[in-house]
């Protein structure tokens, strides 16, 4: 991987961040240095030694300790939290994390800072955590600590804690979404006391529900609201995004449980798109929109691997449009990328069964696939009965001797639009294979050559 390009991809991620500071209206907690994470720490071992598995002990020390500060539960006995916002330095959380990330790459670090910045009421910390973690894995998937060898129960177990309910998902509840002038702080919590969707607990009273949603519509209040908006936009792609790397892992393919983190964002999000319908379906602007002073230099060729979606796709033909569109563009711009080979693959695939997706994608393990309906009832279905099934013929999609409906002139764009392709397949047809075609195609946008060699042709110890 070139350092060159690590820097600009990072430099874009920071530069997104800085648009971000009137979300909360107050001063911001520790920032990450993505430069120094998302940069291998050498050639030869680019996430570092496992420290967890050589008992280090500064790094077992911090986890152990993280680990008992922690609260099990979000309320007491008495109805009040566990947990006091105000006692935690999440500045010092930072410190002592960075530290243990500068000698290995650790999701499991993350995990427990993830948690931390949620527990502080630090939304745009917590969305730096989410976007590292997503990071990491889209750059380092096998070498990223916990590794995959044996099984995924590690990795899993260190990636789950992002939805754990006492110290992440109702923390998202409590935390401030923005501060009004005259109603203070404004969460979802408040919005659904007064909506009578949550019960009152101790020293809680409901508000007037529409004095609340008068002021998420303030003008005054405009700026922070579009500014939280696209924070937890960003969030809940960073949860997209490792669900996909997760999908796409070479060695064992696996789906770690954030459905519940996710259902909390889409509320959060919600939440403000009802108030706001004029912010649904944005994003952050992308980093060369920004003024120089607030972007600094960048590289206008090298792009964020998980773009911000500009548009939506609203059926298969126009899924097929799209993937024509990105496919044309590495074909002529870029055809020594494997993002075209992963992009003419989706697009082969649109509106094929299940059955010539395997036989594709898994060519020696295929033939085994079967539907079983269990030893008690002794049916099964084989792989060549599947494929016989199989034969009805693709739907009808839109001709393809129709205009074009989209153009890709840039890798900016082309990543744009393969994200818009994956939420739609995510949504309308999760069976399918092609989201984890083009979330590997994404991860491949800012490789070198080098990179991409040690990857294709890895050195078998």
């Amino acid at each position: 991987m070139a350092l060159s390009e690590t820097a600009s991809h990072v430099c874009q991620m920071q530069c997104r961040l800085l648009a971000l500071a009137p979300v909360m209206q107050q001063d911001r907690g520790p920032s990450m240095n993505y430069q120094d994470f998302l940069v291998p720490i050498s050639e030869e071992d680019p996430c570092g030694p496992d420290l967890f598995e050589s008992y280090d002990p500064a790094f077992e020390t911090y986890l152990n300790d993280a680990e008992a500060r922690l609260p099990q539960s979000f309320f007491r006995a008495d109805g009040n939290q566990s947990f006091d916002p105000a006692s935690l330095d999440l500045a010092a959380e930072w410190s002592a994390v960075a530290a243990l990330l500068e000698r290995t790459r650790d999701l499991r670090l993350l995990a427990a800072y993830g948690q931390f910045c949620a527990l502080a009421r630090d939304l745009p910390a917590l969305a730096d955590c989410l976007d590292l973690v997503a990071g990491l894995l889209e750059r380092f998937p096998e070498q990223v600590h916990p590794r995959i060898d044996e099984d995924i129960i590690h990795r899993t177990n260190a990636i789950e804690l992002l939805g754990s309910r006492a110290t992440i998902l109702m923390p998202l509840e409590f935390a401030p979404l923005i501060r009004d002038r005259r109603l203070r702080e404004i969460s979802f919590r408040r919005v659904a006391l007064a909506r009578g969707d949550r019960t009152p607990l101790a020293g809680e009273e409901p508000d007037d529900a529409d004095a609340l949603r008068s002021a998420l519509r303030a003008a005054e209040n405009a700026e922070a609201v579009s500014g939280c908006h696209t924070l937890l936009s960003r969030m809940r792609d960073a949860v997209r995004r490792i669900e996909m790397q997760c999908l796409a892992n070479e060695r064992q393919p696996f789906r770690p449980n954030l459905e519940d983190l996710r259902s909390r964002l889409a509320d959060l999000i919600g939440l403000i798109a009802d108030v706001r319908p004029d912010l649904e379906g944005t994003n952050d602007a992308p980093p060369d929109e920004m003024t120089k002073d607030e972007a600094g230099p960048i590289t206008p060729d090298v792009v964020d691997s998980s773009p911000s979606v500009t548009g939506r796709i609203a059926d298969m033909g126009q899924a097929r449009a799209a993937l024509r569109a990105i496919e044309a563009y590495f074909r002529n711009r870029e055809p020594s990328s494997p993002s075209l080979l992963l992009v003419r693959q989706a697009h082969q695939l649109v509106g094929r069964p299940l059955t010539e997706a395997l036989d594709v994608l898994m060519p020696e393990m295929a033939g085994r696939a079967r539907i079983d309906f269990g030893a008690d009832s002794g049916f099964l279905l084989g792989m060549e009965r599947l494929r016989a099934l199989s034969d009805g013929g693709a739907p009808e999609i839109a001709d393809p001797d129709q205009p074009e409906a989209f153009t890709v002139e840039t890798r900016k764009e082309a990543g744009a639009l393969m994200s818009a392709v994956e939420s739609y397949y995510a949504s309308a047809e999760p069976s399918s294979p092609i989201p984890v075609l083009l979330a590997r195609a994404r991860g491949y946008l800012n490789q070198s050559f080098t990179a991409i060699l040690s990857e294709f042709l890895p050195v078998r110890e």
